[in-house]
C-alpha cells in the first residue's frame, strides 16, 4: 500500500511538473467535457440564407442561432414531421431583404395603420423568396380597413389560392393586397382613406382557418410588412 501511494503522488507531481492540472486528468467527465466543447466549436454562426447541419444541431437551437422561428424552417425547407435533419444537410435560411433607402424613404411619407382594428393573432410570414408578408387571424366577418388612403384597382371575388381579394393602390407606387376576404365593400375606382372598411374578414380560398393575408409592393416588388406597418 505504500508503494502504492508513493506511485500516485509521483504522477501527481509529474504532471504538475509538465504544467497540466492534476484534477482534468483525475476527472473522469473531462474527456466528455473536451468532446462537447469541440462540438461547440463546429457550431459556427449562422450568416447567410443558407445553414449546413452538424452533429447534435437540432432546428430549435438552428432557429435560435439564425434568428427565425422554427416554423419558418420547417416551411422553407418543406420538412416533414418528425422533421429529422442529418449532418451534411444545408438548410434554407429565410432572410427578408432590406428595403432600399428610396424604398423606405417613400413609405415614410405615407400614413399607415394597422388593417384590423383590435388586437389579435398576427404573424408574419415568409415566402419561399424570403419575403414577408402578414397573416391575421380572427373571426370570420371582423372588417378589414384600408392601411393608407389609395384608389382600388382590383376588387373581385374568385375561386383561386387567395380567395376574394382587394388591391388599393396608394401614392408613390405602392399597392396594399388583402386576401382570403369573405365579403367585398368597395369595387374598382373607389377612392379610400385610411381606416376605411374595404371588405370582411373570411376563409375563401386555399386556407385551413380564418385569416387575412396582407401583403405590400412598392414599384410591383413586393416589400417586407413588419417595418413599414410595425405592430399593431
Amino acid at each position: 500500500m505504500i508503494f502504492k501511494g508513493l506511485g500516485f503522488g509521483l504522477i501527481v507531481l509529474l504532471l504538475s511538473a509538465c504544467g497540466q492540472p492534476p484534477r482534468d486528468y483525475l476527472q473522469p467527465e473531462a474527456d466528455s467535457k473536451a468532446s462537447a466543447a469541440s462540438v461547440t466549436k463546429q457550431k459556427a454562426a449562422c450568416t447567410g440564407t443558407a445553414y449546413r447541419v452538424v452533429l447534435n444541431d437540432n432546428l430549435g437551437e438552428i432557429a435560435l442561432r439564425c434568428k427565425v422561428s422554427v416554423n419558418q424552417l420547417i416551411g422553407v425547407n418543406q420538412l416533414t414531421s418528425p422533421y429529422i435533419i442529418y449532418p451534411g444537410q444545408e438548410l434554407i435560411i429565410p432572410r427578408d431583404p432590406l428595403i432600399s433607402p428610396e424604398t423606405k424613404q417613400a413609405s415614410d411619407t405615407i400614413a399607415w395603420r394597422w388593417p384590423i382594428d383590435h388586437q389579435t393573432d398576427y404573424a408574419y410570414v415568409l415566402d419561399s423568396a424570403g419575403i414577408q408578408g402578414l397573416e391575421v387571424y380572427a373571426e370570420v366577418g371582423t372588417l378589414v380597413r384600408a392601411v393608407a388612403k389609395g384608389e382600388v384597382v382590383f376588387a373581385e371575388n374568385s375561386k383561386g389560392p387567395l380567395g376574394n381579394m382587394v388591391m388599393i393602390r396608394h401614392t408613390d407606387e405602392h399597392l396594399s393586397i388583402y386576401a382570403h376576404l369573405q365579403r367585398l365593400q368597395v369595387k374598382q375606382s373607389d377612392q379610400v382613406k385610411a381606416g376605411d372598411v374595404i371588405a370582411n374578414l373570411g376563409q375563401s380560398g386555399r386556407t385551413v382557418k380564418p385569416k387575412l393575408y396582407f401583403e405590400l409592393r412598392h414599384k410591383e416588388r413586393k416589400i417586407p410588412v413588419e417595418p413599414i406597418l410595425g405592430q399593431p
